[in-house]
């Protein structure tokens, strides 16, 4: 009876220390995406969805995160210029984050649009919803597109960076 506690024990906390190892991995991939410069480190909302797996399987997401203060004040003063040569976190993605527009931008009139754009739409907070529509219809946020559908959107009035991606 004791060697069978003393297993279940060591199950119970090597279990606990592989659901926080995976936590930690999670998070880590999910900052990485946004580029190293915005210092990024608080994730505030995460919503994303899968259909289907493997080849031809389709994923959305909405990611947001806390923008820092020095961050956003920098961006406030030096404008889009921030964003020269910029690079993401993972560097095998050098390509990534080359052609930041100034908002408004025309090609996406709210963010329900590109979440649904192939069909594969996700509902989200209606508050992220309404600061990434305002982020992207107003002058004063920064805009780039990346890989796999995705939009990388920086909002220095607000404190925000998001992330939304369909594809």
């Amino acid at each position: 009876m004791k060697f069978f506690l003393k297993v279940l024990l060591f199950s119970i906390a090597l279990s606990i220390f592989l659901f926080n190892a995976f936590k930690n991995m999670e998070r880590e991939f999910r900052l990485s995406i946004v580029p190293e410069k915005l210092s990024v480190s608080n994730i505030i909302y995460i919503k994303e969805e899968v259909f289907g797996f493997g080849p031809g399987g389709n994923e959305t997401g909405v990611l947001a995160y806390e923008l820092p203060d020095k961050i956003a004040s920098d961006i406030e003063n030096i404008g889009i210029e921030y964003f020269a040569n910029l690079t993401p976190r993972q560097r095998n993605n050098r390509d990534l984050y080359q052609k930041w527009r100034k908002t408004p931008i025309t090609d996406i009139d709210k963010i329900e649009d590109h979440l649904n754009r192939y069909g594969y739409s996700i509902l989200i907070d209606k508050q992220i919803e309404n600061e990434i529509d305002e982020a992207i219809s107003k002058p004063g946020s920064f805009v780039v597109n990346g890989r796999g559908g995705s939009i990388l959107i920086v909002n220095p009035k607000t404190r925000r960076v998001f992330i939304a991606y369909s594809g």
